[in-house]
């Protein structure tokens, strides 16, 4: 297992490590985020393109009720990088602290988060663009698709709905951002509390390790 570092400023960690607070932040924030190292336009955005698994072919879903393909609902996210490096310093903070056990971390605080189900953790996925695009087999979802031909029949609703609730989506970052080995860790709230959701969870600090993120060259 990789280590797990949370790069916040000096304030926020002597907040975490004298009282266990910690705050968790609207998707939605992080398009337009005061820090341009954070700051990412197409946050929650993806490409509603199917590329047929069996053949190749492609094919563009529009819908009516989500023009822009944006991912649906009130979403909240703690980022950690598995690498520090210059760039991740400056970018983020020279403080923070060392996970030891990032999947019981989340755990935690899923106890304490409002949410309609289980939180998400996995790696960020560096692609050109930065837009989740989805691969599926066409003939499973009601359509037929030859090479150069596609035929489209009544599964094409449903698969841009379901496209639209993938959570996937937040965890696919501009090739740009790969320097930053993100992880992230997101949670689907039951209302929208705004830009940040704060939260208290003491238990937290036994799994961690307070750093100086310049210090670990």
């Amino acid at each position: 297992m990789c280590n797990f570092f949370r790069l916040i400023p000096t304030q926020y960690t002597n907040e975490f490590f004298k009282e266990g607070s910690i705050r968790l932040t609207n998707v939605k924030k992080w398009r337009m985020d005061e820090n341009k190292a954070i700051e990412d336009k197409k946050e929650g955005y993806f490409n509603n393109q199917i590329i047929d698994s069996d053949t190749g072919a492609k094919l563009i879903l529009n819908n009516v009720d989500n023009p822009n393909n944006e991912i649906i609902g009130n979403f909240y996210g703690m980022s950690f990088t598995t690498e520090i490096n210059v760039g991740t310093c400056v970018d983020f903070a020279f403080d923070g602290f060392l996970v030891q056990n990032i999947e019981y971390f989340a755990q935690l605080i899923n106890i304490k988060v409002p949410c309609y189900s289980a939180f998400e953790l996995a790696k960020c996925n560096y692609v050109k663009g930065g837009l989740y695009q989805r691969q599926d087999s066409f003939k499973k979802n009601g359509m037929i698709s030859e090479q150069g031909t596609l035929l489209i029949g009544n599964g094409i609703f449903q698969i841009a709905m379901n496209n639209q609730n993938d959570i996937r989506h937040l965890f696919t970052k501009d090739i740009l951002y790969s320097d930053q080995h993100e992880y992230r860790i997101i949670w689907q709230t039951e209302k929208d509390f705004g830009d940040y959701l704060y939260l208290k969870c003491p238990e937290l600090r036994q799994l961690c390790h307070r750093i100086t993120g310049i210090n670990n060259f």
